[in-house]
């Protein structure tokens, strides 16, 4: 998906940007006033300057491929883009290097909490189950309960019958990961 993104912006397809540039600039906005302490408008031509250098970066063949969202690609040119305006609006040396910090930390907590594409696709097709699949898969799966403790706590009549419903619904979340083209997902 993100190289798909870079390869329509790289094509000309106008709206590959503008949808990317509308999916993120909200939680840039208030990311950038919250941690830079500036003002709605400083954040959001900090956010265009942001997409702008993101678009050139991948135009002028500097990105060929992302490693992490695009979201986070975003982030950090804006983490830059807002540094430097900084710099130039003060002398305060140590309140730049406090921001800093407080960004790389912030920058690093997301990339850990934010899903993976892959991950979000994975998840929409369990979605897609609907009940009981999403909470036998999330108690088994997620939960790591067994099926044992699945059959107390969902109050089924024997663990069979819970073995037979998992089996089930695992083979219609492979079934639908491999309609949807999402089959190298599970790897």
């Amino acid at each position: 998906m993100h190289k798909e993104i870079i390869e329509n912006i790289r094509s000309g397809k106008r709206e590959a940007l503008v949808n990317l540039y509308k999916q993120y600039r909200v939680d840039f906005i208030k990311w950038a006033i919250k941690n830079f302490y500036c003002s709605p408008q400083e954040a959001e031509d900090a956010y265009q300057d942001t997409t702008i250098a993101f678009y050139e970066n991948i135009m002028k063949n500097k990105v060929q491929e992302l490693s992490c969202s695009p979201k986070t690609y975003l982030f950090a040119i804006g983490k830059n883009i807002l540094l430097s305006w900084a710099k130039k609006k003060s002398n305060q040396t140590a309140d730049i290097e406090h921001i800093k910090d407080v960004e790389d930390d912030e920058l690093i907590a997301f990339e850990k909490i934010a899903l993976s594409e892959q991950q979000s696709n994975i998840l929409a097709a369990i979605k897609a189950l609907g009940e009981p699949c999403q909470t036998i898969l999330k108690l088994y799966y997620y939960d790591r309960l067994s099926i044992r403790k699945i059959v107390e706590k969902l109050g089924y009549k024997s663990e069979n019958v819970v073995k037979v419903q998992k089996n089930r619904c695992m083979k219609r979340l492979k079934s639908g990961i491999e309609e949807t083209g999402l089959k190298e997902d599970l790897r």
